[in-house]
This record gives structure tokens, C-alpha cells and sequence, in this order.
């Protein structure tokens, strides 16, 4: 076995204890970070700061090969979450994190390794050299989110009591006389799997930042549940034309609790849409949208759901779907490839390309065999006709279970 393959098995141990204080590190995987071997909290910084390094620019691609890799570096390594979990937070399959996983320890590795040959080469010795990631200011921020994930483990919060005491402070501390803050839609009785002093963080961040944005106007926050998220839909307006805000941090916080925070704007109005996973109940209740020209196949999936918790909705075309399904607001699509109007791959493309749809979970049922085309385009799962009624319970349990957080 060539040098290199040995230390990226090595790496590749050294990354699945990251978090364990009683690993010993392989004596390799030391030796090229230029790190003594009982050196544990040194080889575990470095590492971390290697995976911070491998973050993409902002406007990278969500869908890029560079930005799934180095979330799955993330979201296994430095959070530490199961790979049942890193799937369902990546909205890829089991299969597909397991081939991403292993392509990015490969990548990883190849920095590591490549940096550390070329400082042997300029001083000229086989000696260990001290090696060290570029530091980012991400660095230190994972560091602190991955032992905050640790610490709250399992932590909860009432969405409304969160917001509450973010919107208390803010009016204190942050809120400036003359922009009006209006808040509506806020739900009682509804958890989300974060901390209670990180969304109220967030919350805050959010709207300092908007209402630096704009000199008159005012700033909204609307509201909405459905069975899997809660989504917190921030506005600003007027915005003048060019104005930027930096909510990267807040964007990070959100990320390390399964969570996602975007940013858009159109026509003098700047929005933040924080989505938060829910605690599920047993009372809830989901919106199954299928998309299929068969309406008599649709029937059947409706039989399939009778006394479950959830609820189909039939739309049998193609034509203006992303309309349709931000107005349904469903928890998952099933997706025919082929329907009498419209390429369901473009379909699939352009939910996944717009930011009110491209989160909601896309299960393409069809009797097409391409799983690997409908993984590589954005589903989370391929089904191929005919679906029998376990089938079809078993993907929707498995698309909308919320991840379970790491002890």
C-alpha cells in the first residue's frame, strides 16, 4: 500500500474518533499535521480547521460536488451526526452519503497530504514539518458549534416563547424608532429542535441586520408551521439598490442544528428565511403532494394513507408546479418522470432551483430506472412503480422523521 492510501485510512480512523478524548490518534495521521502523538485536543483542532478550509464561497452551488462534500465532512466530523442523520439534513439517500463520505475523506486527505509533501519538499528533509489549515474565521465558529451540539444535545424550545424574548430584547437594544417591526402568524404550542438561546440569537441577528439595511420602511416577520419546519420569513423594504447584509454567523449557528437560513432579494425588498425543524407529535398532520397524471394510481397511494397522519393532495399536471406547490405549501412531492405535459426531470430541476421549493423533500416515483439521475438532480429517495402500500409508508417515515440529535 502506497504512503498515501496508508495515511488516508489513517485519516480516515482519526476522523471517525474526532470527538472521542480517550482515541490515540495513528501515529501517521500525528506526524503529517506535525503534531505530537498525546497531543489529542492539538490533532482534533487542526483537523477541524482542515474541514473549515474546504468550505465553498457563499455563492457556491447548493447542489455543487465541492459544497456536498465539504457538508458531509461537516455535518459527520465536526457535528458529529450519524450518517442516518447527515442523509436526512443533506437530503441525499443513505447510499449516496455513504459514496459522498467517502470522496470527501479522499479530498481531505489530498490537501492534507499534497500541503504537507510540498513543505518536506522546500525544506528539503523527511523530518515532521508543522502544518497547519488556512485560518478562517469559520474555524474558530466550528469549533464552538460542534461542542455546543455536544452540550445541548436533544434541546427543544416554544418557538413562541423564542421569539418573544428575541423581540423583548431587540426592542430594547436593536429595534430602531421609526421602522416599524410587525410580527404575525406565530403559532402556540410549537417546538423546534434548537436551543432557546439560539433561536433567539438568530432572531435578533436577523433583525439588526435588516434594519441596517433600509432607512425607512419597516421590517416584517411572518410565520408559518407546516408537519416537518417552522418557517420565519423576515422582510425589509425599501431596500436601496446594492445593499448587502452579513448574517453568515447566524447562517452558521442555524446550520449546526439542522436548520437552514437564505437570503433573497427582488425589487427593493430583502428577505431572511429561517427554516428550524419541528418537534414531531402525534397529533401531526402532513401533506403528501403527488404529482401523477394517473389519478386512479393517485387514489390508490390515498388508500394507501387512510387512519396514518397523512393527507394526499392530486395535481395531475406539470404546467406551473412551482406555482402550485408553494401555494400548497405540502411536506414532500412524489414526482412521476413521465407526465403528459412536462419533462418531470426539468420539473424536479426547477423545484430544486427555487428557494420557496428547493427544501421540501422530493421522492420521484416512476417507472423510469434511473435512482442515480433522480439522486444527482435533488430527490432524497427513488421509488419505482408499482409502490406497494409498506413501501410507501416506510419512504414517507424515512423523509419526514426529523433527525435525531447526537449525544
Amino acid at each position: 500500500m502506497d504512503p498515501f492510501t496508508q495515511f488516508r485510512d489513517d485519516l480516515q480512523s482519526a476522523l471517525a474518533h474526532l470527538h472521542n478524548a480517550d482515541y490515540q490518534f495513528p501515529a501517521r495521521v500525528c506526524k503529517v499535521l506535525g503534531c505530537d502523538d498525546n497531543e489529542v485536543s492539538t490533532v482534533q483542532s487542526r483537523l477541524i480547521q482542515w474541514i473549515a478550509s474546504l468550505a465553498p464561497a457563499p455563492n457556491t452551488p447548493q447542489q455543487g460536488r465541492i459544497q456536498q462534500l465539504y457538508g458531509v465532512l461537516h455535518h459527520r466530523f465536526v457535528l458529529g451526526l450519524t450518517q442516518e442523520e447527515s442523509a436526512h439534513s443533506l437530503h441525499v439517500s443513505a447510499r449516496t452519503l455513504q459514496r459522498l463520505q467517502r470522496n470527501a475523506i479522499h479530498l481531505l486527505a489530498r490537501r492534507i497530504w499534497d500541503t504537507h509533501q510540498a513543505h518536506v519538499a522546500v525544506t528539503d528533509s523527511g523530518a515532521s514539518v508543522q502544518l497547519a489549515a488556512p485560518a478562517t474565521w469559520k474555524t474558530q465558529v466550528q469549533q464552538e458549534l460542534g461542542l455546543l451540539q455536544q452540550s445541548t444535545s436533544g434541546a427543544t424550545c416554544d418557538l413562541q416563547a423564542a421569539i418573544r424574548g428575541a423581540l423583548r430584547v431587540a426592542a430594547e437594544s436593536v429595534h430602531r424608532v421609526g421602522v416599524p417591526l410587525v410580527v404575525q402568524g406565530v403559532p402556540e404550542n410549537c417546538r423546534v429542535q434548537l436551543h432557546t438561546s439560539i433561536v433567539e440569537q438568530v432572531v435578533l441577528m436577523v433583525i439588526a441586520e435588516l434594519e441596517k439595511a433600509i432607512t425607512h420602511g419597516e421590517v416584517t416577520l411572518d410565520v408559518a408551521v407546516t408537519g416537518v419546519s417552522a418557517e420565519l420569513v423576515f422582510r425589509a423594504s425599501p431596500v436601496p439598490a446594492g445593499v448587502e447584509i452579513d448574517l453568515a454567523f447566524a447562517e452558521e449557528l442555524v446550520k449546526a442544528q439542522s436548520g437552514k437560513l437564505t437570503l433573497s432579494s427582488e425589487e427593493g425588498v430583502l428577505a431572511a428565511t429561517l427554516q428550524l425543524p419541528r418537534v414531531r407529535h402525534a397529533t401531526d398532520r402532513y401533506t403528501v403532494l403527488v404529482v401523477d397524471d394517473n389519478a386512479d394510481l393517485v387514489a390508490l397511494y390515498a388508500s394507501y394513507c387512510i387512519d396514518t397522519e397523512y393527507d394526499v393532495i392530486h395535481v395531475g399536471h406539470g404546467n406551473r408546479l412551482v406555482e402550485s406547490v408553494v401555494d400548497i405549501r405540502p411536506d414532500v412531492i412524489f414526482l412521476d418522470v413521465l407526465l403528459p405535459d412536462a419533462n418531470g426531470w426539468q420539473l424536479l430541476m426547477d423545484l430544486k432551483s427555487t428557494p420557496a421549493t428547493r427544501d421540501i423533500p422530493i421522492v420521484v416515483c416512476s417507472v423510469i430506472t434511473d435512482a442515480q439521475m433522480a439522486l444527482n438532480l435533488g430527490a432524497v429517495l427513488y421509488l419505482q412503480k408499482p409502490v406497494w402500500r409498506q413501501q410507501l409508508l416506510d419512504a414517507l417515515s424515512e423523509v419526514l422523521t426529523p433527525p435525531r440529535t447526537s449525544a
